[in-house]
């Protein structure tokens, strides 16, 4: 309960029901193994979700990241690059 008090008047507030669930959440994720400049993902998670390149040592990159649809994202890079592209 929440309680609010001004110089006019008392207002209590109580919370309401909890509302219907969310969609389903999931990701998805995409290895590269051969260096490329530029990876299209089907991802197919009916979202347009975050996007996150991991670089083969494991550390998070900048990319240039398109969503093309809500299934499919285009990243791209300034070199040709390996590693994993997590859509979540």
């Amino acid at each position: 309960m929440i309680v609010i008090r001004s110089t006019e008047r008392l207002v209590v507030t109580a919370p309401g029901p909890q509302g219907p669930p969310g969609p389903a959440g999931g990701s998805f994720t995409f290895i590269q193994s051969s260096p490329l400049a530029a990876f299209t993902v089907t991802h197919n998670l009916h979202r347009y979700p975050n996007v996150s390149y991991i670089d083969p040592s494991g550390a998070v990159q900048i990319a240039d990241v398109e969503h093309i649809s809500t299934d499919v994202v285009y990243v791209q890079f300034p070199i040709p690059v390996t590693g994993k592209v997590v859509c979540s």
